[in-house]
């Protein structure tokens, strides 16, 4: 019973091995098919849609900043009746690696928040509170979002 079930297991995993090595044979031949200008092509135009892990790092890590932020810019509300006009201000001494925020539009009723990093020069992350809030497509007040000026 033993070797049976070991003969079955050595077969199952060769069976495996052989599935994947055709997969590989299968794709190679597929590229090798593709002419290279095709693909470089296919890959320009979809180059300006397509992120690294790296920025979308960079973008949480600004959404994350604002959002920080806004939990600072509540208590200082309640403290203060108006809202901080400086990351100092508000006790922000921390900032994440590469990202900086710009305090806008600060007032009574709202203010505007922007995170950049250095490694994303071209995006650029928001947040709009009361009065601030612009009401663009696709925004909501006080959820961050981002702006890619590269398209």
């Amino acid at each position: 019973m033993k070797t049976s079930a070991l003969l079955f297991l050595v077969g199952l995993l060769a069976g495996f091995i052989a599935g994947v090595e055709y997969g590989r044979r299968q794709a190679a031949n597929l590229t090798d098919e593709l002419p290279g200008n095709l693909v470089g092509a296919l890959m320009d135009t979809i180059g300006g849609r397509v992120r690294t892990t790296r920025e979308k790092a960079n973008m949480a890590e600004m959404k994350s900043t604002l959002r920080n932020l806004w939990v600072l810019q509540e208590g200082h509300l309640a403290d203060h009746s108006t809202y901080g006009s400086t990351v100092e201000g508000i006790g922000m001494t921390w900032l994440a690696l590469g990202v900086t925020i710009e305090l806008s539009e600060v007032g009574r009723d709202g203010y505007r928040g922007t995170a950049r990093h250095a490694d994303l020069p071209n995006v650029a992350c928001y947040i709009e509170i009361g009065s601030a809030w612009q009401g663009a497509d696709g925004t909501y007040e006080g959820l961050p979002w981002c702006d890619d000026r590269r398209r």
